[in-house]
């Protein structure tokens, strides 16, 4: 099931048992699943960072945007 199906299906008819631990787990699923669909369309490295910033299985690896140079 993809995560978007299970955030719509937890939210439409499991909503009053859904703590905030599995609400936040929906949501950064579907997030990620956005960005995969955004990274196989466009091989830009603007879009690239863009899909690095609304993916919270990257987000906390503080993309680089692609005209700096990373700092270590």
């Amino acid at each position: 099931m993809s995560a978007r199906a299970d955030l719509l299906r937890e939210m439409t008819h499991n909503h009053l048992y859904m703590d905030d631990d599995r609400a936040n787990e929906l949501i950064d699923a579907y997030a990620h699943e956005l960005a995969e669909q955004i990274r196989q369309m466009d091989t830009d490295p603007g879009t690239q960072f863009a899909a690095d910033h609304i993916d919270p299985h990257v987000r906390g690896a503080a993309p680089v945007h692609p005209d700096e140079e990373p700092t270590t």
